[in-house]
């Protein structure tokens, strides 16, 4: 739990400051990156929730388009 990505808490909604995420720092770049799973269709606004919250600049994808 120390690394992973939390989301802000919504109230009466149990859990909904989790996904599947973790914060990853690079010791050579002065840069943190948080990994995660592609969003399922049920995650989807998750993920988005996350950038957002993140403040996330890019992103970028490494796996094919179709999972």
């Amino acid at each position: 739990d120390h690394n992973r990505v939390k989301l802000e808490h919504i109230e009466g909604q149990p859990l909904s400051d989790y996904i599947n995420a973790s914060h990853v720092q690079v010791r050579y770049m002065h840069s943190q990156y948080q990994f995660c799973n592609c969003p399922k269709e049920n995650t989807v606004s998750d993920f988005w929730r996350m950038i957002w919250e993140q403040k996330v600049e890019r992103i970028a994808m490494l796996t094919n388009l179709v999972d």
